[in-house]
C-alpha cells in the first residue's frame, strides 16, 4: 500500500482496508472450512463460537453496503 499511498485518497483507503480484511476473513472461513470437514485436523472437538461478535464484525464489513440500501439490520441475541 505505500507504493501507493499518494495516489488512494480516503475512501481509497477504507476500501483497501476492507478489502484487506475480507482476504483475511476468507482465509480464516477456508482453514475453518477444512478443519471442520477433517482434511486438516483428526479427532478436534468443536469450539464454542461468539455468534453475536460475528455478526458484528458481518455488519461491520458489510456497513457500506447497508447505508447504501438504507437498509436496517436487526438481531436478537444469538
Amino acid at each position: 500500500m505505500t507504493k501507493y499511498e499518494g495516489l488512494i485518497d480516503e475512501d481509497g483507503k477504507i476500501y483497501f482496508n476492507r478489502m484487506v480484511k475480507a482476504a483475511g476473513n476468507m482465509k480464516t472461513l477456508i482453514e475453518s472450512l477444512l478443519e471442520f470437514s477433517g482434511l486438516r485436523i483428526k479427532n478436534q472437538k468443536p469450539d464454542l463460537v461468539d455468534l453475536d461478535k460475528i455478526f458484528k464484525e458481518v455488519v461491520n464489513d458489510l456497513e457500506i453496503l447497508i447505508e447504501e440500501a438504507k437498509a436496517v439490520v436487526v438481531s436478537a441475541r444469538l
